[in-house]
């Protein structure tokens, strides 16, 4: 997905829906998921891992670091997680 295919997708999103967003960065093999979601009209981007959350000009100069045609959204907004399977992650993590 190119970065004005991106904007195009970004503008159908509504308020209040989640999005699962993968990404590979630039010259590395190293990937990243975050939650992507709509806020008021705007996009933003949250970080789990770092508990950060990236609004207008940052999420630009994000997509700056990302490889192209390695973005994937997939909605999350309804579904159920299985918190076995989440206490596991988190467990194998510490």
């Amino acid at each position: 997905m190119t970065t004005v295919n991106f904007w195009r997708v970004v503008n159908h999103i509504a308020d209040n829906t989640y999005y699962s967003f993968e990404y590979y960065r630039k010259y590395t093999a190293d990937g990243h998921v975050m939650v992507a979601f709509k806020e008021k009209g705007n996009f933003v981007l949250y970080d789990p891992q770092s508990n950060e959350f990236y609004r207008n000009d940052a999420v630009s100069l994000l997509l700056y670091t990302v490889r192209r045609k390695t973005i994937k959204l997939l909605n999350i907004s309804n579904c159920n997680l299985n918190k076995s399977v989440l206490d596991y992650v988190v467990e194998a993590r510490i």
